[in-house]
């Protein structure tokens, strides 16, 4: 659930979803995957410009930790730019 007092931020994205250079743009999924073990969830980092995916965690919960994981190992990696976008969903 979202803060309810954490600050409003403008849309820096604007629908423009091909950055022109990589790095700058990134987006995140969550999605679950069916295993012998019950569900899992993986979460992934993808770079908007090249579409590639450039970091990932699977977790047993559907929470925001694997997708922050993933994002820091991004930036560890090099593969996230000073002042990137990540878009956040919308706020529940």
């Amino acid at each position: 659930m979202a803060d309810p007092n954490a600050k409003a931020r403008g849309d820096l994205v604007k629908q423009q979803f091909n950055p022109p250079v990589p790095t700058t743009g990134l987006c995140g999924d969550i999605t679950y995957l069916r295993t012998s073990q019950g569900l899992k969830y993986l979460a992934t980092v993808i770079d908007l410009s090249t579409r590639m995916v450039i970091d990932w965690q699977v977790a047993d919960r559907m929470t925001t930790t694997p997708i922050i994981h993933a994002l820091a190992m991004a930036h560890r990696a090099g593969f996230v730019a000073g002042n990137a976008i990540f878009p956040l969903g919308p706020r529940q």
